[in-house]
């Protein structure tokens, strides 16, 4: 069926330009002016009876919009910004986000009505998702290193890496690098784990490694899980006497511990001999009098944490 608003028009009296639909008649009289001025004699007379042609011009296609997929940020969904500020104070970034969510709960926050509602739950089925079942409150609660899940006993390397309970956006981002079990990703090593994820998502995933009671295989110093990011200085147990003197550096830096190496303090325990004795190191570039107290104050607190304990 032909659109009339969209065939050409033929113009001869003011009618005619009456009857232009009023979002063409600012392009129609534009045109008809260009016309004018075209056909226009130098005496600024026309030849013969006006008739003017009016071709509406065709609208340009809209761009195909992006696909979407399970990581599509949510600011391209085309959501309200009242909807999108209640979404990101749950933590809600990606579309995958919305399956840890269920419809009833979403129906209940503010600027959030049932139409969109169902335009989210459209978009989660056309990649293959849905909202949670249930009218349970999503939990919050962050998980602590020393928790243990109660399906522990039937945790392990076959285990989907759903069960480790990552967030959608942290699970997506090793999906897409092929990782399926537990197993896989604890074959990476702490380099290639950065390499993947940020530091806050590595972190994560190392936490609930360990909520499991399991570690990336070799299993990596500490050091080395703080040197990739994968668990922060105050998670560090702090390193014992028999420990390289460079296993100082998450409290110290480089430049102090590896002054210590250049002059002979190999390991935790010499440096803790020379802090119980009060004095500071005699000819160590690198380590000055702050420094010092700094670390003298680490290595002391430790026997204070000893004393406590036995007492």
């Amino acid at each position: 069926m032909l659109n009339i608003d969209k065939e050409p028009r033929t113009l001869r009296t003011v009618s005619d330009f009456a009857a232009v639909p009023p979002g063409q008649l600012p392009d129609c009289l534009r045109a008809f002016k260009h016309w004018i001025q075209v056909r226009a004699a130098p005496a600024d007379t026309l030849d013969g009876p006006v008739e003017f042609v009016w071709v509406p011009p065709v609208p340009a296609a809209a761009p195909a919009s992006e696909a979407l997929t399970p990581l599509t940020d949510i600011g391209k969904l085309g959501l309200r910004p009242g909807a999108l500020q209640q979404f990101r104070r749950m933590n809600i970034f990606a579309l995958e986000d919305f399956s840890a969510v269920s419809a009833a709960e979403m129906g209940r926050l503010v600027n959030v009505g049932s139409t969109t509602v169902a335009r989210i739950r459209d978009m989660l089925r056309s990649v293959g998702l849905d909202f949670r079942a249930g009218d349970e409150p999503r939990t919050r609660a962050r998980p602590r290193p020393d928790a243990r899940p109660t399906e522990a006993a039937s945790f392990g390397d076959a285990t989907p890496l759903v069960g480790l309970r990552l967030k959608p956006q942290t699970l997506g981002k090793l999906t897409l690098h092929g990782l399926r079990t537990v197993g896989e990703l604890r074959e990476l090593t702490p380099a290639q784990l950065a390499a993947l994820l940020t530091m806050r998502r590595r972190q994560e995933v190392f936490r609930l490694l360990r909520a499991h009671g399991v570690n990336l295989r070799p299993q990596p110093t500490e050091l080395e899980l703080w040197r990739h990011g994968l668990v922060p200085v105050a998670d560090l147990a702090r390193p014992s006497d028999e420990s390289s003197v460079l296993s100082l550096q998450p409290w110290f830096g480089a430049g102090p511990t590896e002054a210590a190496l250049d002059a002979g303090i190999a390991t935790v325990g010499q440096l803790h001999a020379l802090a119980a004795a009060g004095a500071m190191p005699a000819g160590v570039r690198g380590i000055g009098p702050s420094t010092w107290s700094r670390i003298r104050r680490f290595l002391l607190a430790r026997d204070g944490a000893r004393s406590a304990s036995v007492a």
